[in-house]
């Protein structure tokens, strides 16, 4: 049996859907979602990995202090001292910490750069560059005399020097300070 409906058709209830589950329902979004859950992925991993990170309310990344804190600073007990001319662009090389004539580490909180009117870089080694070759870490870049301190301790083995200038010489003192 056919038959046409002329005029217009309204629905009085809104009928529901009777559903069992009878195994794990997925719902197919595409790989936009894929996405989403890879990123809140990272996003748990940097958060938890991290002890002392938080996620704010709005998302904001921020730190929380653990342990004691120290209200004042350690008092310099060790200084490495380092004298020397270098050719222009030239590079001092690996010169190691040492302590009563054997090699050492110890803290560094404060580096003391005495030169002229050259410009230099000064590098630093230590332990926390464990397995990473020969790269040195910069700590004072294309500078002057100048003094800086660092609000933590660097662990120190060995330092080095650059000559940041390509018309003379350059003169240097470097003295540095720590525990």
């Amino acid at each position: 049996m056919t038959g046409n409906i002329t005029g217009s058709v309204s629905v009085n209830n809104e009928p529901t859907v009777h559903a069992i589950q009878s195994d794990a329902w997925t719902v197919n979004l595409g790989q936009g979602v894929e996405k989403l859950d890879t990123a809140n992925g990272y996003l748990w991993n940097i958060e938890n990995s991290v002890g002392q990170m938080r996620f704010d309310q709005a998302g904001s990344l921020y730190t929380t202090v653990r342990g004691p804190i120290q209200a004042t600073a350690p008092t310099i007990t060790k200084e490495f001292s380092v004298s020397l001319r270098l050719d222009p662009f030239g590079f001092s090389g690996d010169i190691p910490v040492t302590d009563g004539g054997s090699p050492a580490t110890f803290n560094m909180t404060m580096l003391v750069l005495c030169c002229g009117h050259d410009n230099e870089t000064v590098f630093v080694q230590g332990p926390f560059m464990n397995g990473t070759g020969n790269l040195r870490q910069p700590v004072l870049l294309n500078s002057q005399s100048t003094i800086v301190t660092f609000p933590t301790a660097i662990p120190t083995s060995s330092v080095s020097i650059s000559c940041d200038t390509s018309v003379e010489h350059c003169d240097s003192s470097a003295d540095f300070l720590g525990f």
